[in-house]
């Protein structure tokens, strides 16, 4: 099984490419970690605010867990050189039997200061 989308990128500002993952995690339970399913790369050019992802889900999958879809994507600010990381800020859903999430949307984190 594959799940697919379109990861956005808000706030970029100056930020050169952009590298990262988009994960599945098994978030079924509450007072655990969330446990990583399976991960597809994604990478977007300078000047880019979106791209599609891809992640290849094992087919022994628990069907009734609960999952969501999140992203991480780490860049340098052009003029500065500071470090720039960039995360989903809410949790996306994902089940197996429901149509999958269009898209997921990303925003700066944090920038590094200067030491």
């Amino acid at each position: 099984m594959e799940i697919t989308g379109t990861l956005r990128v808000t706030d970029r500002g100056e930020v050169g490419a952009l590298r990262g993952i988009v994960r599945l995690e098994d978030v079924t339970l509450a007072d655990a970690r969330s446990r990583v399913i399976a991960t597809g790369p994604i990478v977007l050019q300078h000047g880019e605010d979106e791209g599609r992802f891809s992640i290849s889900v094992p087919d022994d999958i628990e069907r009734r867990a609960q999952y969501i879809l999140s992203a991480r994507l780490e860049g340098e600010h052009l003029q500065t050189g500071r470090a720039c990381v960039f995360g989903t800020v809410v949790a996306y859903p994902w089940r197996p039997h429901d149509p999958p999430q269009d898209h997921l949307i990303v925003a700066r984190l944090w920038t590094r200061q200067s030491n």
